[in-house]
């Protein structure tokens, strides 16, 4: 797990993009990537950008390391920021290969 989680730390600072991705309960993908969390045309440094894709549908979020685990704030445009945090064991999270997937939106 340690190593992961310094793989995590600084995917950052990497100069391509890198994602990592877990299966969801919706028989999508959770991914969490390097690239700033945008949201609305405001930039949430150091958090950066994770979206969720299912069949039929998908949601953007902003995630960050806590007390190792992966913490995901879910962007969604109703309700407090704080009932829709989420965390995940690091461990689920594997290296996607390629370009983000074609599921991803812009936020």
């Amino acid at each position: 797990m340690r190593k992961l989680l310094a793989a995590l730390a600084m995917v950052p600072t990497l100069a391509l993009a890198n994602s990592f991705s877990m299966p969801n309960q919706n028989g999508g993908e959770i991914v969490i990537t390097d690239r700033s969390c945008v949201y609305k045309g405001q930039s949430y440094d150091p958090l950066k950008h994770a979206y969720s894709y299912w069949n039929g549908g998908s949601i953007n979020g902003c995630w960050k390391i806590t007390d190792n685990m992966i913490e995901i704030i879910w962007l969604l445009d109703h309700g407090e920021p704080e009932k829709n945090r989420r965390f995940y064991n690091p461990e689920n999270f594997k290296r996607k290969s390629g370009a983000p997937a074609t599921n991803e939106r812009t936020l």
